[in-house]
C-alpha cells in the first residue's frame, strides 16, 4: 500500500510540475502586435491592450472586432500587445484590458501593467476576461486592479472557450457567438464613452 501511495504521489507531482510549466509558458509568451484603427484626428481615443495567448487567439479576434466597431463609430483606436511595449498617452480617453485567465486569475502581464503605470489614473477602463476559465474570481481580481489604479470602471465583459457564451445559441460556433456579442458591447460602450466625455467637458 505504501508503495502504491508513493507511485501515486510521483504521478501527481509530475502532473503538477507539467501543469506549472505549461502555465508559466502561457503566462510569459507573447508576440508583437501593434495596429491603429481610424484617423488620428478622430475621437474618442481608445487604447486596447492584450497579451496574446499561445494556444488560441480568441483574445486577438475579440480585440480586432472591438477595434473595428469602434473605428466605424469614429474612434481613434490603438490596438497592441504588451510585447510591443505600449505606452499610455495623456490624450487617451479609454483603456481596454483584454486578459486571458490562467488558474482562475487574469494573466500576470495585464495585472503588472496596471500596477506599474500610474498614468492610467483618471482614465476610463474596460476589462475583458476570456479563456477556458473566465471565472468570477478572475473578473473580480481584474476589476479591483483597475479600480485600485483609480480608473473609471465603465464596463466588463467575459467570454469562454469551453462553456457556451450564449445558452440560446449552444449549437452555434462559440467563437462566432463571442464575436457577435463583442460587437453589441462595443456599440454600448461607445455610447457610454461619448456620454461621459460630453459630461466631463461640461464640468
Amino acid at each position: 500500500m505504501t508503495q502504491k501511495l508513493f507511485r501515486l504521489s510521483l504521478v501527481l507531482s509530475g502532473l503538477i510540475f507539467i501543469w506549472a510549466c505549461l502555465t508559466a509558458w502561457a503566462q510569459i509568451s507573447d508576440r508583437n502586435f501593434d495596429k491603429n484603427f481610424g484617423s488620428k484626428n478622430s475621437g474618442p481615443r481608445i487604447q486596447i491592450l492584450f497579451k496574446s495567448d499561445p494556444l488560441y487567439n480568441l483574445d486577438e479576434q475579440i480585440c480586432i472586432r472591438l477595434a473595428t466597431v469602434l473605428e466605424a463609430n469614429g474612434c481613434n483606436v490603438h490596438l497592441s500587445s504588451y510585447a510591443s511595449n505600449p505606452s499610455i498617452s495623456e490624450a487617451t480617453d479609454v483603456v481596454v484590458f483584454c486578459a486571458n485567465t490562467y488558474n482562475w486569475a487574469p494573466d500576470w502581464v495585464t495585472l503588472n501593467f496596471i500596477l506599474e503605470h500610474s498614468e492610467l489614473e483618471g482614465k476610463m477602463g474596460i476589462p475583458i476576461i476570456l479563456g477556458s476559465g473566465s471565472t468570477n474570481r478572475a473578473r473580480n481580481i481584474l476589476e479591483f486592479s483597475i479600480s485600485d489604479r483609480k480608473m473609471d470602471l465603465i464596463g466588463t465583459e467575459d467570454f469562454w472557450l469551453l462553456k457556451p457564451n450564449d445558452d440560446r445559441r449552444i449549437n452555434d460556433d462559440n467563437v462566432k457567438v463571442a464575436l457577435d456579442q463583442i460587437e453589441i458591447k462595443a456599440q454600448q460602450w461607445f455610447d457610454l464613452i461619448e456620454l461621459k466625455i460630453k459630461l466631463n467637458s461640461n464640468d
